[in-house]
């Protein structure tokens, strides 16, 4: 269970969920997207654990879509997930503190905070890539330009668990060259 964070009003969550969702049906993979305006319409069902815990058996990945706000469901966002990302413009500086700090989210206790950092053309670089894993905690970064590129399949990909692991490979002390190791992959499991 992912909860997918948009920690700017410019940028639009809920078309990237979209995105990641139609990426992973390419896969073959089941995705349910729940939004604040699917949390209002479904409250009357008891959205409990037991209620989380069904959705995630029924699909294949769950996205709780939320802007960072202080609202109950930004907070039960961060409750529920298992992994945390933050969506944040790449023109923009990490503000300190990302998360609330009196937020005990278990997601946040073992490190699973990931950044996207949305690039948009030619953007001004307002931080480096380390001072945004810093300010988040996060355990992973990633890039995404555009909307329907490379990038948003290699992030379906990611959340699907297909990613190509192989071109950090070792054999001996040296590591393999990308193409070798990524034809490696393609042939067998790594080693």
């Amino acid at each position: 269970m992912y909860a997918l964070i948009s920690t700017s009003p410019t940028i639009d969550i809920n078309l990237r969920a979209r995105t990641l969702q139609a990426g992973l049906k390419r896969l073959g993979a089941r995705v349910a997207i729940i939004t604040e305006a699917d949390e209002a319409a479904l409250s009357s069902e008891g959205m409990n654990s037991a209620w989380f815990d069904a959705l995630e058996e029924r699909n294949d990945a769950v996205f709780l879509v939320s802007p960072i706000a202080d609202t109950q469901w930004f907070r039960t966002c961060l409750r529920q997930a298992d992994r945390i990302w933050f969506f944040r413009a790449r023109r923009c500086a990490p503000s300190l503190p990302l998360l609330p700090p009196e937020e005990p989210s278990p997601a946040r206790q073992f490190r699973l905070i990931d950044v996207v950092l949305l690039h948009h053309g030619m953007d001004r670089k307002a931080a480096t890539t380390d001072e945004w894993r810093i300010a988040c905690d996060a355990a992973r970064l990633f890039h995404w330009r555009g909307l329907e590129d490379a990038d948003g399949a290699r992030l379906a990909r990611v959340i699907a668990g297909r990613f190509d692991r192989a071109c950090a490979v070792r054999r001996g002390a040296r590591l393999r060259p990308y193409r070798r190791c990524a034809r490696a992959a393609r042939s067998g499991p790594a080693v």
